[in-house]
């Protein structure tokens, strides 16, 4: 009976020297891949690393430009209610010196005159354009919760419209609040600026304690 001879795989025909270089060639591959892995890692975070401190850099900057602009807007708030009582009873002064009775025309709290929404909890709206040409400052309720536009044409925030003339919309808001301290003679003013912004809904206030000067009526 004939043996037949069976065939080795082609693995065993193979010289070691081929197998061995068969080997070195697929370590090389697997070692090539790996590399190329650790590379786009490398670069990846090369690239993200200084966008992510770029990005972080752009937010810490808004954030400290609407607290600059908050805290402005607050302190202007404050010195425009103050030129506002000064306003009040310089006109009543040049009032009084035309009166035979100064008293009769007037009652004592003529330096708050025009601020009786400020007394309201909801508070009141005040602005450079306000301050010249009402007699009343306007209630937040009649002032959309006294948003503030910016005018690009006086470059001032103002209680306009936004879309309407030269005013552009803002985050901001402003409510002024008074309060009695001493009758007639002394009221706390506290003028509150909020906004939306990247952190969220902020707030700030400013406070201040007006007197009333007008000394010729004691």
């Amino acid at each position: 009976m004939k043996i037949k001879d069976e065939k080795s795989p082609p693995e065993a025909d193979q010289p070691l020297a081929e197998k061995f270089k068969f080997m070195m060639h697929n370590n090389k591959r697997g070692f090539t891949l790996l590399e190329t892995l650790i590379a786009i890692s490398i670069l990846v975070t090369a690239i993200v690393g200084p966008l992510t401190l770029a990005a972080q850099t752009i937010r810490a900057q808004q954030v400290a430009k609407d607290n600059l602009i908050a805290a402005n807007l607050a302190q202007e708030g404050i010195e425009l209610v103050r030129n506002y009582r000064s306003n009040n009873i310089l006109q009543w002064r040049i009032a009084r010196a035309a009166a035979d009775d100064p008293l009769s025309i007037h009652p004592l709290d003529h330096w708050v005159d025009g601020m009786d929404d400020c007394f309201n909890a909801s508070g009141c709206g005040i602005d450079a354009d306000v301050l010249i040409s009402a007699a009343v400052l306007p209630s937040c309720s009649a002032l959309d919760d006294c948003a503030l536009g910016f005018d690009t044409a006086s470059l001032l925030y103002t209680h306009c419209t936004p879309g309407v003339g030269d005013c552009v919309a803002t985050p901001f808001n402003r409510a002024v609040r008074i309060e009695n301290i001493v009758s007639n003679q002394e009221v706390r003013v506290r003028v509150t600026v909020s906004w939306s912004g990247i952190l969220g809904s902020r707030s700030l206030e400013a406070t201040s304690h007006l007197l009333n000067w007008d000394d010729e009526i004691f």
